[in-house]
């Protein structure tokens, strides 16, 4: 049994050392190296450092998880907010007057929001009345403030 053991083949991967939070550039710091064995070793792993530093992360990954490059940035460095919206999509920014606006920080990046307008209409006798009307339903929220 032992010998049959030593005899493994085994394949340096990179795993996450410490989490990483979607949009995150990688850096070096974030990153360890590990070895497995060949035979469960899958190609969509990362094997080198290089193949990672200096890509934004599209998705959080945990502390222990096996980078996979299907989770990066296809280029390095400045990929900045445009590597989070997929292909064919857009982002807007929404300015919030106050802090009560932002949802007292209740919004995190990764939420699902809907986007509501509000607005005055005459009313019969007395004055306006506040409507709302949803105009966009399950939006990702990609950043707050």
């Amino acid at each position: 049994m032992r010998s049959q053991g030593a005899t493994k083949q085994m394949t340096t991967v990179i795993v996450v050392k410490k989490g990483i939070v979607r949009g995150t550039s990688i850096e070096a710091g974030f990153l360890e190296s590990k070895n497995m064995p060949s035979d469960l070793y899958d190609k969509k792993f990362a094997k080198s450092f290089d193949e990672v530093v200096g890509r934004v992360a599209t998705v959080a990954m945990i502390e222990g998880e096996f980078v996979m490059l299907a989770k990066l940035t296809s280029d390095k460095a400045d990929a900045g907010m445009a590597a989070l919206v997929p292909d064919g999509m857009r982002a807007k920014s929404i300015t919030a007057i106050n802090p009560a606006d932002r949802v007292s920080g209740l919004i995190q990046a990764g939420d699902h929001v809907d986007i509501l307008h509000t607005y005055s209409v005459p009313r019969d006798s007395d004055g306006l009345s506040a409507m709302s009307k949803t105009i966009l339903q399950n939006i990702e929220v990609l950043a707050v403030d």
